[in-house]
């Protein structure tokens, strides 16, 4: 694990392999198999887990313990790779190595299952929600991303499918605030959508890493950072003559194998 941190008033990061911030608290154990993912809902209440035993965890801390206090499973067939709670907080999306996604609902007291998307030839490996919960995106092995446009009466309704790469899909992001969209790929390049009217557009292919690119996640305003198969973390920054993103610091040396994932909050990223 690699913590980084922009240099102050630039959009330059740091390597300090050394830092030392954080303890262990708690060994959360109850998955029957590898887990593959994990999500915050936004107000930091409970704890998506997602794993290849076909289940979902919903864990929520009580006094000084995390226990779970739902078990999602029964909805899908094969392991579960990625969940992702919706940005209300109010729905929490998941999709499945057996090529669906499902959408569930969080109630008062349990949370259930209320739609199934269909559409993916095989393995979904990503899912996001867009701003206000607007739009969901999934993407799989069949190298598709989908969009769908929700619905509060959950009739939801597929907006676009979008094919540019040409190997599968490893992970898809929506813009916090922006029609706008990234995708990554085992084709090494990530791909960055733009909602023109009714159509998602290509803005930009941007190209520079060497290996499969697992995942690409938006930081700030409009830059991006990446991880890949080539042990490198790359930094792609929107330069302000013409508001397309150039490559802006390559990262090396501190992996010694495939990086899969990057998060970033605040001034502090970490890349595992």
């Amino acid at each position: 694990m690699v913590t980084l941190k922009p240099q102050a008033l630039s959009g330059y990061i740091t390597v300090d392999p050394s830092l030392n911030i954080m303890k262990k608290l708690h060994n959360l154990v109850s998955h029957k198999d590898r887990v593959w993912h994990l999500d915050w809902s936004p107000d930091g209440q409970f704890l998506a887990t997602c794993s290849a035993d076909k289940s979902i965890l919903i864990w929520r801390k009580d006094f000084e313990e995390f226990r779970v206090v739902d078990r999602l499973d029964g909805s899908h067939t094969k392991t579960v790779r990625k969940v992702k709670w919706s940005r209300s907080g109010e729905h929490l999306a998941s999709g499945s190595f057996d090529g669906t996604v499902v959408v569930w609902r969080k109630g008062s007291d349990k949370i259930e299952g209320v739609l199934t998307l269909e559409g993916h030839e095989n393995e979904v490996k990503g899912v996001s929600w867009s701003s206000e919960d607007r739009y969901l995106a999934t993407c799989g092995r069949d190298k598709t991303i989908w969009v769908w446009e929700t619905d509060v009466d959950y009739e939801y309704y597929t907006m676009a499918v979008l094919s540019k790469h040409n190997q599968d899909v490893k992970s898809v992001e929506f813009h916090s605030s922006q029609m706008k969209l990234i995708s990554c790929s085992y084709d090494n390049t990530i791909v960055v959508w733009v909602l023109s009217g009714q159509d998602w557009l290509v803005s930009e292919i941007l190209l520079g890493h060497e290996g499969t690119v697992w995942e690409a996640r938006w930081i700030g305003i409009n830059d991006i950072v990446s991880v890949s198969d080539d042990l490198t973390i790359k930094l792609w920054v929107e330069e302000q003559d013409d508001k397309k993103l150039h490559l802006n610091r390559t990262l090396s040396g501190a992996h010694s194998r495939s990086i899969y994932s990057v998060d970033w909050k605040g001034d502090w990223g970490v890349s595992v």
